[in-house]
């Protein structure tokens, strides 16, 4: 009996995340509307960091905060660039459902087209509704990627800027010969670590 129970709650649980993958575009129209919506906005804030670092440092921080101020544009630009494809292509995919709805599918026999024509068109057009799953697809695809990337993107940023950090701490604390082979130490054992 504990078995049989087992098995119907992971067939709940396989329909159940079914169900939330189908209505999962939703969701995913949401987040990419509001983080499309707070990446447009911090660019005031990365124009104004960049000219904070351009006025107020200097030497070795300034070149640290200049290398992490590029990241974050690019960062940037790939975050907002993703998510407006995503958006436009999810706007794409639900007027493809609606037009789908009013039309239908295309009924190829109703055209009394010749069988050499009409088979010739059902291999080059195809089914519409192969083409809007093709679209949900891409549109998921895109979705989780661009979430992806922005957090391999942090972490790759976190990373390195560690290194950064460390080397502005020990031209504070060292004279350059004691600096310089402590940081190459460090620098050896960090990225073989990391």
């Amino acid at each position: 009996m504990g078995a049989q129970q087992k098995t119907n709650k992971k067939n709940f649980f396989s329909e159940w995340l079914e169900k939330l993958q189908q209505e999962s575009w939703q969701l995913e129209l949401l987040i990419s509307g509001l983080a499309l919506y707070g990446v447009f906005e911090s660019r005031s804030l990365l124009i104004d960091f960049q000219a904070y670092i351009s006025l107020y440092t200097e030497g070795t921080f300034h070149n640290v905060l200049n290398m992490f101020y590029r990241v974050l544009w690019v960062g940037w630009h790939l975050f907002l660039t993703n998510l407006l494809i995503h958006i436009v292509l999810r706007g794409l995919w639900i007027g493809a459902i609606g037009l789908r709805y009013v039309s239908g599918d295309i009924d190829f026999d109703k055209l009394n087209y010749s069988n050499l024509f009409t088979t010739y068109l059902k291999k080059r057009i195809g089914s519409y509704d192969h083409f809007i799953e093709k679209l949900e697809k891409i549109c998921s695809i895109l979705f989780a990627y661009t979430f992806l990337l922005f957090l391999l993107f942090f972490s790759f940023l976190l990373y390195f800027s560690f290194i950064g950090i460390f080397q502005t701490i020990l031209e504070s604390f060292f004279d350059a010969s004691q600096y310089q082979a402590f940081f190459g130490l460090f620098i050896i054992l960090y990225l073989l670590m990391g």
